[in-house]
C-alpha cells in the first residue's frame, strides 16, 4: 500500500533485503518510474555466494524500475533462518528468465560492505547485471585491498572509479595490484630496476591497465594518526611506488589520477605526502570533518 500511494513521488528506494527486490514479481508491486536512486541495505549474508546477486537477473528491471540510475550496496549483516518462501516462489527461484538494468550507470559499495568477504563477490555477475554502469564508487572502511583486484577482473568498462580509505593500518604499498605482478616481483623491479620509464612489464593478473576506458581514479587516504610516529619504521613507498607511477600511471594518457590525502605534521615527515607520486597524479590536501 505504501508503495502504491507513493510511486509517481518516490525518487529512492531503500530495501534491506534481497527478496523485498524480488516479491515485485509476485506481489504485483507498481511501477516505480521516479525512481533513481536505490538502497540494499543490510543485505543478508547469501548474496556472498553464487544465488545472491544472480538472482537480481531474475527482476523485470525494465518494468519496476525504468529510470534507475545508481545502485547502493551498504552494510552487509547476517540474516540467518528466515523464510524465503514468503517472499519468493519456487517458479522463480527456477525461472531461466534472465534480464539486466540498462539504466544504471552508478553503482556504489558503502560502509564496510564486503570488508572480510571481497575474494568471494563475483563484480562479473554485477557487471552483467548494469552492464552500463561506468561510473563505480568504493567509499568508507574498505580496508580488504583484494576488493580492488576483483573489481579490476570483474568491470573493465569502468570510466570513473572513486575508492575511499577509512583506516590506513593495514595498507603498506600495493604496486602489485595496480601494475599487475607478484608482490614480490613489484619488490624486485623497485629496488633492482633505475629506467622505469622504459621498462616493459607484461601484468599476469587483472591491472589497472586493462582499464583501458578509465579517465578518471581518485583515491582518498585518510590518517591513521599513528604511523608517523618517530619509532615506526619509515615507509617510503607508502601506497604506491614510482613504479606505478612509471609503468601504470604515465602509460595511460587519458586518465587522470587524484589523490586525496589527510597529511599529519610528525618531526620526521608525513607517510602521506607521498611525494614522489607529483610527477603522475594530483595531490590534494584535506583536512575537512567530512574526507
Amino acid at each position: 500500500m505504501l508503495l502504491k500511494s507513493s510511486e509517481h513521488s518516490l525518487e529512492s528506494l531503500c530495501a534491506d533485503n534481497l527478496d523485498l527486490l524480488l516479491m515485485t514479481q509476485k506481489w504485483g508491486v507498481p511501477v516505480l518510474k521516479n525512481v533513481t536512486k536505490l538502497y540494499l541495505q543490510e543485505v543478508s549474508g547469501y548474496v556472498h555466494n553464487e544465488e545472491g546477486f544472480q538472482m537480481l537477473h531474475k527482476l523485470e528491471w525494465s518494468k519496476f524500475f525504468p529510470n534507475l540510475k545508481e545502485v547502493w550496496v551498504t552494510q552487509t549483516c547476517s540474516m540467518e533462518n528466515y523464510d524465503r518462501e514468503f517472499y519468493l516462489g519456487r517458479d522463480l527461484q527456477q525461472s531461466p528468465v534472465q534480464y539486466t538494468c540498462d539504466t544504471v550507470t552508478k553503482f556504489v559499495v558503502a560502509q564496510n560492505s564486503y570488508t572480510q568477504l571481497a575474494p568471494l563477490i563475483n563484480f562479473a555477475s554485477l557487471r552483467n547485471l548494469f552492464p552500463n554502469a561506468s561510473s563505480l564508487f568504493v567509499d568508507h572502511g574498505i580496508q580488504n585491498f583484494r576488493l580492488f583486484s576483483n573489481l579490476l577482473a570483474g568491470w573493465p568498462n569502468l570510466t570513473t572509479y572513486i575508492c575511499k580509505f577509512e583506516k590506513l593500518d593495514s595498507i603498506f604499498n600495493f604496486d602489485d595490484y595496480f601494475v599487475g605482478v607478484s608482490k614480490e616481483e613489484a619488490k624486485y623491479l623497485l629496488r633492482n630496476i633505475e629506467e622505469l620509464e622504459t621498462l616493459e612489464i607484461v601484468p599476469k593478473h587483472s591491472c589497472l591497465l586493462h582499464l583501458s576506458q578509465l579517465t578518471k581514479l581518485e583515491i582518498h587516504l585518510k590518517h591513521n594518526r599513528s604511523s608517523c610516529n618517530e619509532a615506526a619504521p619509515r615507509r617510503i613507498t607508502m601506497f604506491v611506488s614510482r613504479l606505478t607511477g612509471h609503468c601504470v600511471f604515465s602509460r595511460m594518457p587519458n586518465l587522470t589520477v587524484e589523490i586525496h590525502r589527510t597529511i599529519c605534521t610528525a618531526d620526521l615527515g608525513c607517510h602521506l605526502t607521498l611525494n614522489h607520486l607529483k610527477p603522475f597524479a594530483v595531490l590534494v590536501d584535506r583536512d575537512d570533518d567530512r574526507f
